[in-house]
């Protein structure tokens, strides 16, 4: 289970990325930002809740 909880999360990140990459320079650092906290949080929480 917790297997594929990080399998799936590093896939998210990987799309977010990748994503982030096909859209302008000027937004990208402000869009990677904004995703990549959205995730950490979600993470966070899954972590927490599999305690």
């Amino acid at each position: 289970m917790q297997k594929k909880e990080t399998y799936i999360i590093g896939i998210q990140i990987y799309m977010g990325v990748y994503i982030c990459h096909k859209k302008t320079k000027k937004n990208r650092k402000k869009i990677v930002k904004q995703w990549l906290s959205k995730s950490i949080v979600k993470s966070i929480n899954n972590i927490w809740l599999s305690f």
